[in-house]
C-alpha cells in the first residue's frame, strides 16, 4: 500500500481533529453580562468567548452568565477577580441529560439571534391556534381560554382593552373556583399579573379550576372565564421524571433553560412564570428579548394578540 491510499484516511482524520479543536477554541461563551464586566481589560458581551488563560474582572453590583463549551452553564453575581482556568474546575465536561439540550438550544438562542432556524424567528404551531384564543372581553387573558399546568408556581398574566381603560389607577380583582364554582381564592393588585402556587390552600388537589379577572369598583370590565387544568397522572408522571435531569439550579440561565422546556411541553403559564424569574434576578436585555420572543411566538402577548385578531 502507497501513501496515496492513505490520503482519503488522513483527510478525513484532519478534518475530524480539527472540528473537534474547533469546538474546544474556547472555554466558555458569554450568555448575559451586566456592569463592569471585563475580560483581560476588555469588556464582554453576549457572544464573547474566553479562553483558558485570561482572567475575569468583575466591579461593583454585576451579574455574568457564562455556557461552557461542553453545554454546562456558570453564574458569577458577586464581584472579584476570576481565572477562567479556575472557573473551568466548576464544570464537568459533558453534557447527554435532557437538560443538557434545552441548555445548548438556549446557548444557541441567545448567542445567535438573527439565525434562520433560530426560534426567535417561528410561530406556534399553526394547528393550535383558533379564534377560540381571543376573546371580546375588556379584559383580555393573554393565555388561552384553557391551559394545562403543572403543580406548583404559574404566572396569569392579561392587559385591559384601550377602549375599556380608564383614566383612574386600575385595581384587578383575581378570583378562581373550582368546577362547582365555589370561591377559592380573592384577591387584588394593580399590576397586570398574578402568581399561584396551585399547591396552596383550597387550590390543591383541584383537577380543574375556573378563574376571572375583573376591575374592582367597574364589573362590567371582565374576563371571560378561562381554565387551568392539571395534568393526567401520566403526564404529571412523565414530566416529573423528564425534571429528575434538569439541575436543582434557581440561577437566571436554569430557569431559562427550565421555561424552555414547559414551553415545549406546552405549560404556558409555568413557562411565565420562570422566565420573570430569571429576569427579576439578572435584568439582562437580552433575556428579557429572550422571553419576549418566547411570548410574542406563542401570541401571549398584547401585540401577538392583536396581530392574531386581524387574522380573523
Amino acid at each position: 500500500m502507497n501513501a496515496k491510499q492513505f490520503t482519503p484516511l488522513m483527510i478525513l482524520l484532519c478534518t475530524l481533529l480539527s472540528l473537534h479543536a474547533s469546538a474546544q477554541s474556547y472555554a466558555f461563551k458569554v450568555l448575559g453580562s451586566k456592569g463592569e464586566v471585563t475580560a483581560n481589560g476588555t469588556p464582554l458581551k453576549v457572544g464573547s468567548t474566553l479562553s483558558s488563560s485570561q482572567t475575569i474582572k468583575i466591579a461593583g453590583t454585576a451579574y455574568l452568565g457564562l455556557a461552557h463549551n461542553s453545554g454546562k452553564t456558570l453564574e458569577i453575581t458577586q464581584a472579584g477577580t476570576y481565572k477562567v482556568s479556575e472557573l473551568q474546575k466548576k464544570v464537568t465536561s459533558g453534557n447527554s441529560s435532557l437538560a443538557g439540550q434545552y441548555a445548548k438550544l438556549v446557548i444557541n438562542e441567545l448567542t445567535n439571534a438573527k439565525a434562520k432556524n433560530n426560534r426567535f424567528n417561528q410561530r406556534v404551531k399553526t394547528g393550535s391556534v383558533t379564534r377560540a384564543t381571543l376573546t371580546e372581553s375588556p379584559v383580555q387573558m393573554m393565555l388561552p381560554e384553557s391551559i394545562k399546568a403543572l403543580d406548583g408556581n404559574i404566572t396569569l398574566k392579561w392587559y385591559l382593552k384601550e377602549e375599556a381603560d380608564t383614566s383612574e389607577t386600575v385595581r384587578y380583582k383575581i378570583t378562581v373556583k373550582n368546577i362547582f364554582r365555589d370561591v377559592l381564592l380573592e384577591a387584588e393588585t394593580e399590576q397586570s399579573q398574578f402568581n399561584l402556587d396551585l399547591q396552596d390552600g383550597e387550590l390543591k388537589g383541584n383537577k380543574a379550576l375556573l378563574y376571572t379577572v375583573t376591575v374592582v369598583g367597574n364589573e362590567k370590565l371582565s374576563s371571560d372565564d378561562h381554565v387551568i387544568k392539571r395534568l393526567s397522572n401520566k403526564e404529571k408522571a412523565e414530566i416529573d421524571e423528564a425534571l429528575k435531569a434538569f439541575p436543582d439550579d434557581e440561577s437566571a440561565i436554569g430557569q431559562l433553560i427550565l421555561g424552555t422546556y414547559f414551553e415545549d411541553k406546552e405549560l404556558y403559564a409555568n413557562s411565565i412564570y420562570v422566565f420573570e424569574k430569571a429576569i427579576a434576578t439578572s435584568g439582562i436585555e437580552e433575556f428579557k428579548s429572550y422571553y419576549q420572543a418566547f411570548l410574542d411566538r406563542n401570541y401571549l402577548s398584547k401585540k401577538s394578540r392583536e396581530q392574531l385578531a386581524q387574522k380573523f
